[in-house]
């Protein structure tokens, strides 16, 4: 939303500075503005479906208003918006879902270590974890996720699963204690303070693993490339 803010204020500052910007059609504008807020955010977060949100953002706007929808529809999107990204409010973390070829990497890694209990911290929707409980019977696996449509989704997704666990909990608040792999999918904000959490609770020998965000002046003891669309690094960090 800051994004299509400051875009849109861009605009109002040039249709009042210069004489040019009101000669220009609508249609121009359109284009433009979602041009300009999708290239910011696929610079920024790499994610197709925000920049797809982004292109065509100005066009539903402009749809919103033909259509004259009925006032209890934004608060209801807003509602909907909130239930999905509430963790960004929060902790800064948006909504991120991890690729297949993380998967596989992820399973690499657990073969390496002999992971008996797993945990992903910030699950979303819980494909990730519904592809690696299926692919490792034996495993425990839990997913813990704030945000109340994507914990709901993924509760349903592991209601067939004996060895997947979904809790609606801040990562904050989990104890890691006795996981042997911790893995998130995060922002860079949260990092820093992710480490001090794992190496005040997590045993010796076990690993957190983060999906393309380091922990800030700190060495991991394996780096994982992964051949997916966003390039992703796997940083496998020990307990300090």
């Amino acid at each position: 939303m800051a994004l299509q803010v400051g875009v849109a204020v861009l605009w109002l500052g040039l249709l009042v500075q210069t004489s040019w910007a009101g000669q220009m059609p609508l249609l121009f504008w359109l284009v433009v503005h979602g041009l300009v807020a999708a290239g910011l955010s696929h610079w920024r977060t790499r994610e197709p479906w925000w920049t797809a949100f982004h292109l065509a953002m100005p066009w539903l706007a402009l749809l919103a208003l033909q259509w004259q929808l009925p006032l209890w529809v934004y608060p209801l999107l807003a509602l909907l918006l909130l239930a999905v990204f509430s963790p960004v409010l929060k902790d800064r973390v948006p909504f991120f879902l991890s690729s297949d070829q993380v998967a596989q990497g992820l399973l690499q890694i657990m073969d390496q270590r002999q992971t008996k209990l797993f945990v992903d911290l910030g699950c979303a929707t819980g494909g990730l974890l519904v592809s690696l409980a299926r692919s490792r019977p034996d495993t425990e696996f839990v997913g813990v996720e704030t945000a109340w449509l994507p914990y709901w989704v993924a509760r349903m997704r592991a209601m067939r699963l004996p060895n997947l666990t979904i809790r609606r909990q801040s990562i904050w608040d989990l104890d890691l204690k006795g996981f042997d792999l911790v893995y998130c999918f995060l922002s860079p904000d949260p990092m820093a303070r992710l480490g001090a959490q794992f190496d005040d609770q997590a045993d010796q020998g076990a690993r957190l693993v983060s999906n393309s965000f380091q922990i800030p002046g700190r060495k991991p003891g394996q780096t994982l490339p992964v051949q997916d669309w966003r390039e992703s690094v796997l940083w496998v960090y020990p307990k300090a």
